[in-house]
C-alpha cells in the first residue's frame, strides 16, 4: 500500500482563540512536532509529511517554531488550500486540506490526521495503518464507544476522496458524509476512548494536557 500523511492545520480554531496546531504539548514541543513525532514512529520509512493550512501566510510561525524545538528526521512540505481550482473551496472546513491532498497526489491514499489530538499514540496509528494494510477499504477510521466516528483520523482512499470532491460540488462539506455513503468503509474501535480526545477551547486543552501528564 503507497501511503502519504497529511497533517489537517488549516482550521480557524476560532473557539481555541489560537492556532491549534502551534499550541504548546506538555511533551516539550509544539502540537506539530508532537504529531510529527508519533508519525515518524508510526511510520520509520516515511521522509515526508505533507500539512495542510489555509496559504503562505501560514507558514512562518512553523519555521520559527521548528528553530526552537527539537524536530525528527521527517522534512514537513505544507500544501494550500487556496490552490484548489475553485477559490471558494478554501471555506470549506477540512474538506478544503482533503481536496489540496488529493489534488496534490490523487492516487495514493492518504493517512488524514487533524492536528487536534494531542493524546494520539502511535498505537492508534499503527492499528489503523495495519488495518487498511490487512483489508484495503475505501476509508478506514475509528468510532468511539458514543458512536462517534472520526474521519479526521483515518486513512483515506482515491475512491474516498473523490466522493468527497463530487459532495462538495453539491454543497455536502462535511467528511462524515462520505463516511455515511461509502459501503465499504471499515470502523474500527480504539484501545482507549482518550486516544480521540480531540480539542477545540482551552479548557479542553487543559484537560488533555493534564490527562497527558497523567499516564506520561
Amino acid at each position: 500500500m503507497t501511503l502519504r500523511v497529511l497533517i489537517l492545520a488549516g482550521g480557524q480554531s476560532s473557539r481555541m482563540g489560537s492556532r491549534k496546531e502551534l499550541l504548546p504539548h506538555p511533551s516539550g514541543v509544539p502540537m506539530y512536532q508532537y504529531l510529527l513525532h508519533i508519525i515518524g514512529q508510526a511510520c520509520p520509512e516515511l521522509n515526508t509529511v505533507y500539512m495542510s493550512v489555509k496559504n503562505k501566510e501560514f507558514v512562518p510561525p512553523f519555521e520559527m517554531q521548528h528553530n526552537q524545538s527539537r524536530g525528527d528526521n521527517i522534512s514537513v512540505q505544507f500544501i494550500y488550500d487556496q490552490q484548489l481550482n475553485n477559490r471558494d473551496e478554501s471555506n470549506i472546513g477540512p474538506a478544503a486540506g482533503l481536496l489540496a491532498a488529493y489534488s496534490t497526489n490523487p492516487e495514493t491514499d492518504w493517512l488524514v490526521v487533524a492536528c487536534d489530538f494531542p493524546l494520539l499514540t502511535v498505537r492508534t496509528l499503527t492499528r489503523l495503518i495495519a488495518a487498511q494494510e490487512q483489508q484495503s477499504s475505501s476509508l478506514t477510521c475509528y468510532r468511539n464507544s458514543k458512536g462517534f466516528c472520526e474521519p479526521l483520523l483515518a486513512v483515506w482512499s482515491p475512491e474516498a476522496l473523490e466522493k468527497l470532491a463530487e459532495n462538495v460540488k453539491q454543497g455536502r462539506t462535511g467528511p462524515r458524509f462520505v463516511l455515511d455513503e461509502l459501503s465499504d468503509a471499515r470502523v474500527m474501535s480504539p484501545e482507549d476512548d482518550v486516544e480521540l480526545f480531540n480539542v477545540n477551547t482551552i479548557e479542553e486543552w487543559e484537560k488533555a494536557c493534564n490527562l497527558f501528564k497523567s499516564v506520561a
